[in-house]
């Protein structure tokens, strides 16, 4: 997934708002995205996926811990 996750900070860098993340996350062409953002288990927030940590905590949240996991974070 590190490609992936490369793909969605790029995703995350470009969007202007919590709004435009979650557009640009659900309608991505990379089926492997949409199923990690919609399905993904984030042990470190409790088990929410990170459709929900983006409209719980937004924008700054979600791009801070795909961050964290690109630079070799372990949960």
């Amino acid at each position: 997934m590190t490609r992936e996750f490369s793909m969605v900070y790029q995703l995350l860098l470009e969007a202007q708002s919590d709004e435009a993340a979650m557009n640009a996350l659900s309608h991505h062409a990379n089926s492997e995205i949409v199923s990690w953002f919609s399905n993904a288990s984030i042990s470190s927030y409790g088990g929410m996926t990170p459709r929900t940590l983006l409209g719980r905590f937004g924008l700054d949240e979600l791009r801070a811990y795909v961050k964290f996991k690109l630079e070799g974070g372990f949960e």
